[in-house]
C-alpha cells in the first residue's frame, strides 16, 4: 500500500487548520485518512486550541437531561435511543452509558433503606453490644427493634461477619429470624 507524501502546502494547511478545526473535516478536506491527519499533527507538534478543547469536551449532564432520559425511555414514551440522542444533541453511547447508570443509582437507592425518623440509629457493632447484655431497658428495647427492622431491609452481606452472631440469636429469641 502505498501512501501519497505530505507537501509543504499540505502541512502548511494543517498547522493553520489543525488547531481549530474538528480532524474529521479536516482529513475530508485534505483528502487523507483520520489517522494520518492526526499522525501529521502528532508529528508537527500541533495541538487542539484551548477554545476547540472546551467546546468539543463532554459537557456535564442536568438534571433536566436526567429527567428527560428516564421519563423518555420508559413507557408510555418509550423513544428509542436515536430518538433521545437526537433530541438531546448527545451520542448515542452518551445516551446509552447514561440511561444506564441513572437505572442503577435508582435500583441502589431502591435498596438502600429509609432513614428512621425522630430514632437513634446505631452501628451494628453497638447494636450487638446491646444485644449481648440481655437485661435492655424497656425504652432501649423499642429502639433496638426498630433499628433491627431497618437492618433486616439491608443485605444480609451488609452485616454479615460483624456481630452476625448476637443478631441472630436475638432474632431467634424474638422469633424474628
Amino acid at each position: 500500500m502505498t501512501c501519497r507524501a505530505w507537501t509543504e502546502s499540505d502541512d502548511a494547511i494543517l498547522a493553520r487548520r489543525y488547531p481549530h478545526e474538528d480532524t474529521r473535516q479536516l482529513a475530508i478536506a485534505l483528502k487523507r485518512s483520520y489517522s494520518a491527519v492526526n499522525y501529521r499533527a502528532c508529528r508537527l507538534r500541533l495541538t487542539k486550541s484551548p477554545e476547540f478543547e472546551q467546546k468539543h469536551t463532554n459537557t456535564p449532564w442536568t438534571d433536566h437531561e436526567d429527567h428527560y432520559l428516564l421519563t423518555h425511555s420508559r413507557p408510555p414514551y418509550r423513544y428509542t435511543m436515536k430518538q433521545i440522542a437526537a433530541d438531546l444533541g448527545r451520542s448515542y453511547d452518551g445516551v446509552q452509558y447514561r440511561i444506564k447508570k441513572l437505572r442503577r443509582e435508582q435500583a441502589r437507592q431502591r435498596r438502600a433503606p429509609e432513614p428512621m425518623q425522630g430514632e437513634q440509629t446505631w452501628m451494628i457493632e453497638e447494636l450487638a453490644a446491646h444485644l449481648t447484655r440481655r437485661d435492655i431497658p424497656v425504652d432501649v428495647l423499642e429502639t433496638v427493634k426498630a433499628n433491627l427492622k431497618r437492618l433486616r431491609g439491608m443485605p444480609q452481606t451488609y452485616w454479615r461477619g460483624r456481630a452476625e452472631k448476637p443478631l441472630i440469636e436475638w432474632f431467634r429469641e424474638v422469633g424474628a429470624a
